[in-house]
């Protein structure tokens, strides 16, 4: 059989160069999503035992309880337990089909799904199964975010109130980039690291990976990207009072003032 240059490198540098990096020989799919991206022993791991003691979110149509989230990804999932602004040109809040909001069976649910999806396993979760951009509902629905045990989910739902409460206080958690003429709001729920952290410590706990939060954090940090913000962001509560070039004349007949 005549074997080309190719297949010779391929069979000589594929295994030192892939096989540890970012493949695992293991038949883990999800529907709509096709192969998980689980880059190491640790990382397969670990989703086969969230899975096993955490379910995906549940949106139930007409739920109370609800998160909001960005349809575009910055460095963290963009989940948030309030509504996220968009600022027109005119001033006031404009609808756009820029957030969507997830209508959840329970607060209980909610607050513990934020607390997950806002930690570092959140966004790790998150890169295995989504392009790293552009945030859908059925990622939501794919991510072990909801403890199955009922102290577990106590627990963990605490967390995710404590982790609202302090990006509620912070001025930094609060972004305003300026994107075609509007000022879309986003929540950096980074600022909360060292309350979603004990999220983190209590399901690492439960699933027997506790010893194993270096493996986790260096996952974290071979996904996180560091190409910085968008140019003109603006940290603070309040939206910034400056006009945005083309924004007036783009958007005037939407944008309302407040």
């Amino acid at each position: 059989m005549h074997v080309t240059a190719m297949q010779r490198w391929t069979s000589r540098y594929r295994p030192a160069l892939f096989g540890d990096i970012r493949w695992q020989e293991v038949a883990v799919t999800l529907d709509g999503a096709g192969w998980l991206r689980l880059g190491s022993d640790f990382a397969v791991e670990m989703w086969r035992r969230l899975s096993m003691n955490l379910r995906p979110l549940r949106v139930v149509p007409g739920g109370e309880s609800h998160l909001y989230s960005k349809k575009t990804a910055l460095y963290w999932v963009p989940v948030s337990p309030t509504h996220l602004r968009t600022i027109g040109a005119l001033g006031g809040d404009v609808e756009t089909e820029k957030q969507m909001r997830l209508d959840l069976d329970s607060d209980l649910h909610r607050d513990a799904a934020f607390a997950v999806l806002a930690s570092t396993i959140g966004l790790v979760l998150w890169n295995a199964i989504s392009d790293d951009f552009d945030v859908v509902q059925r990622h939501f629905g794919q991510i072990p975010a909801v403890p199955r045990d009922l102290d577990l989910l106590a627990e963990v739902a605490e967390v995710g109130r404590d982790a609202a409460e302090a990006l509620s206080l912070s001025d930094a958690a609060h972004l305003w980039t300026p994107y075609g003429g509007y000022w879309v709001e986003a929540l950096d729920t980074r600022d909360a690291r060292a309350v979603t952290d004990r999220a983190v410590g209590l399901l690492l706990e439960a699933i027997g990976l506790r010893d194993r939060w270096d493996e986790l954090e260096a996952w974290y940090w071979r996904t996180m990207k560091t190409t910085g913000e968008r140019p003109g962001t603006v940290r603070s509560h309040e939206p910034p009072t400056r006009a945005i070039k083309g924004g007036k004349r783009r958007h005037g007949t939407v944008a309302k003032p407040g």
